[in-house]
């Protein structure tokens, strides 16, 4: 196997290298929106259950707006701070997913590169080589001529 084969397997094999970490890290970032998920949904039903609770206890329509509006309350302020959370979260997934294949992509340039110049100095060579087999033949056909020339013109004086 060439060296320029060589390289282009290892960037090749960094390349899915880079696209495996990416999918694995957006996995993982997809888990961490699902528990911020979950995590709202315990919330929410926490508060529900407490305010049900308060409920029974009101004595007076006061009471009851009072717990409705401090339900409402706990609700959004859950809301609020899980969905700041997911927007984080799908920020540095963004940003995590851009430098994964982008990593991907340098590798594959950067090994086309190596190919390409790998590629080009076997051509160089090969042609130096086919022009220095040229001129030897040359020289051994020119060679051969004259000592035919020689073999035949001594013939013709015997």
């Amino acid at each position: 196997m060439t060296t320029a084969q060589q390289n282009i397997g290892q960037s090749s094999a960094s390349g899915f290298a880079n696209i495996f970490d990416g999918v694995t890290n957006f996995n993982g970032k997809a888990h961490e929106v699902a528990d911020e998920l979950a995590e709202i949904t315990k919330e929410n039903i926490g508060a529900g259950v407490n305010a049900a609770q308060r409920l029974l206890g009101a004595k007076t329509l006061q009471d009851v707006v009072t717990i409705e509006m401090d339900l409402m309350k706990a609700a959004y302020e859950t809301m609020t701070t899980h969905s700041r959370k997911i927007s984080e979260i799908n920020a540095s997934t963004r940003e995590e997913f851009a430098k994964n294949y982008g990593n991907v992509f340098s590798s594959l340039s950067k090994s086309g590169s190596e190919f390409t110049q790998k590629a080009t100095e076997m051509t160089r060579s090969m042609g130096e080589k086919a022009s220095n087999s040229v001129q030897q033949m040359g020289g051994q056909a020119m060679n051969a001529a004259r000592q035919n020339a020689k073999t035949t013109g001594n013939g013709a004086r015997a």
